[in-house]
């Protein structure tokens, strides 16, 4: 079939109608043969929309209903100043793509091969609407939550906005089909929630997901957003790019999120500050130093029989372990030093000869802080051994105290590498599950690890950075995002080729994204979505999907008038 045939050749995969070629037949009615056909037709539909999604979700999402939103006020607006509303070319020209997107060419190249073209498929109003509620219906399950909401909101969007452009004059058609789409698919939301909160069923979070989520928010103060829990890769893609975009004020909520999550890591070694540098690392050092002095100062450690036992362990595993150079020499020096003090004290170690063992520029001290990892992990068990005995020798009034020094201690150690690594006092929530599980292989007992303890409030940590605070990949500047959110999302996708028009719709776009990026991250969404998949549902996702699909079909389904 010649190009010529072809109109989705020159027309966008969101806008393009199936034209005259997809009109109803002169003759004869709605036959089973041609529903299939429209059906199969739908198909094709829900492959492009998706496709088309995740390759410019900003675009596809937001700027096109923007686009709708701002030619409809034009036209509403305009005859009331003596002006005159778009002609029909012109109003199809703004709202249609000026190049296909991706979707589109791969289904025109698959019709190319099989010599059938998606568009042209002929069908009677009864049939047309069959199309469009199967690609509206495919398309919203493809992108949202698993279950039957989304697909329901997507067919019924479709529907409702089929009746209301219907009904509408010409120049409102696309407003009032984006209208119908949003209302029929919020309509079958609202029932599923309805549904779903009565049986109790969960949401679309992940009552795990929530609860963790719950956990950074009661018990270390971060607030977690939305986005951020959510499963959908679109949502999570979307997030990125407005966050992206000048003046979304996504900027500050990061660096507060992140100012949280520091803060939250320094309470666990007993300081709280929202940046952990090396001035706070040195003010939490001696602090905590000062407990163990002032305990051992009390205190006569007892070599007992567990403090045998202990360095009798490690002498023998660390005999057969693969210590780096000089390794073996340094964990032997190292224990006879210790049991020669024992010894000098008739089995006691006096809190005078702890404190000199255990400083941190005594040779424990530097073992600990060893190149060869198995030469540190072995001086880290001779001090958890000296501290052990410290505690179980300590007067009882005092062992309380130094319990929470030695977490404090623990925590201290862990995170120093990275203080160290960071420039600027900003933690990376990606690494710290790595110095997690590094430090409870060290201190922890081969079933007293993270995976059977949850590694305490480090460990909580760890997994909320890993879950929620991991920057998402990012293959293009802040620029670059920009150039595709606004350009090729609101202006370029719209066909808006006119620079003056182009030029009005760069600050709607932006101030479109503020308040919506301010509603989806913002704490009341967050809230409500950690609510509905711990205490019941409240489906946030499904109709926002429904809709979604369904305006993606109306678009695609339109007719043009040129």
């Amino acid at each position: 079939m010649a190009n010529e045939d072809k109109p989705w050749l020159d027309m966008p995969i969101i806008r393009a109608a199936p034209a005259a070629q997809a009109a109803a037949p002169e003759e004869g009615g709605t036959t089973a043969r041609g529903v299939a056909k429209n059906v199969a037709a739908g198909g094709t539909d829900i492959g492009a929309n998706v496709i088309n999604v995740a390759t410019n979700p900003s675009g596809n999402i937001i700027g096109k209903p923007l686009a709708t939103t701002a030619v409809f006020l034009h036209d509403l607006i305009a005859p009331w100043f003596g002006g005159e509303r778009f002609p029909d070319p012109v109003r199809n020209a703004l709202l249609n793509d000026t190049v296909p997107q991706p979707g589109t060419r791969m289904v025109g190249a698959i019709g190319d091969v099989v010599g059938v073209d998606p568009a042209a498929v002929p069908a009677t109003p009864t049939e047309q609407v069959v199309r469009k509620v199967t690609g509206a219906a495919g398309t919203a399950a493809a992108l949202g939550p698993a279950g039957i909401a989304a697909p329901a909101a997507g067919g019924a969007g479709a529907i409702v906005g089929h009746v209301a452009a219907e009904a509408a004059p010409e120049w409102a058609k696309p407003m009032a089909e984006l209208t119908g789409n949003v209302a029929g698919a919020g309509t079958v939301g609202g029932v599923d929630a309805g549904v779903r909160g009565v049986r109790g069923q969960a949401g679309g979070v992940a009552p795990e997901v929530a609860g963790l989520a719950k956990t950074a928010r009661d018990e270390y103060g971060i607030n977690v957003r939305a986005p951020q829990m959510s499963e959908s890769s679109v949502v999570r893609i979307a997030d990125s790019q407005s966050r992206n975009l000048p003046f979304s004020g996504a900027a500050k909520q990061d660096q507060g999120l992140h100012q949280s999550f520091n803060r939250a890591v320094s309470k666990t070694f007993g300081e709280d500050e929202p940046l952990v540098n090396s001035d706070v690392m040195a003010k939490a050092a001696p602090r905590i130093g000062g407990v163990f002095d002032d305990v051992a100062r009390k205190t006569n450690l007892d070599a007992d029989q567990t403090f045998l036992t202990d360095f009798g362990t490690i002498q023998n595993e660390s005999r057969l372990a693969p210590l780096g150079e000089g390794g073996h020499q340094s964990i032997n020096g190292l224990l006879n030093t210790i049991i020669d003090a024992a010894a000098k004290g008739n089995g006691k170690i006096s809190g005078a000869d702890y404190q000199t063992l255990t400083r941190a520029d005594a040779p424990l001290g530097r073992a600990m802080k060893a190149a060869d990892p198995n030469t540190a992990f072995y001086a880290s068990k001779i001090r958890e051994a000296l501290d052990d005995a410290l505690e179980r020798s300590a007067p009882p009034e005092e062992v309380a105290r130094l319990q929470i020094a030695r977490k404090q201690f623990r925590a201290m150690k862990t995170v120093e590498d990275l203080v160290e690594k960071s420039p600027d006092g900003n933690l990376s929530p990606a690494l710290l599950m790595g110095q997690v599980r590094a430090a409870s292989s060290r201190y922890d007992s081969s079933t007293g690890g993270m995976a059977y303890t949850g590694g305490g409030p480090l460990g909580d940590l760890a997994r909320i950075g890993q879950r929620f605070l991991k920057e998402p990949p990012n293959s293009g500047s802040p620029d670059r995002m920009m150039v595709n959110a606004a350009a090729g999302g609101m202006l370029g996708s719209g066909g808006l080729t006119n620079s003056l028009w182009r030029a009005a719709m760069v600050p709607v776009a932006l101030t479109a994204n503020k308040l919506l990026g301010g509603y989806v991250r913002g704490q009341g969404l967050a809230d409500r979505m950690i609510d509905s998949s711990l205490n019941g549902p409240r489906p946030l996702t499904s109709p926002l999907y429904g809709a979604v699909g369904a305006q993606l079909e109306a678009e695609r389904l339109r007719r043009l008038r040129d």
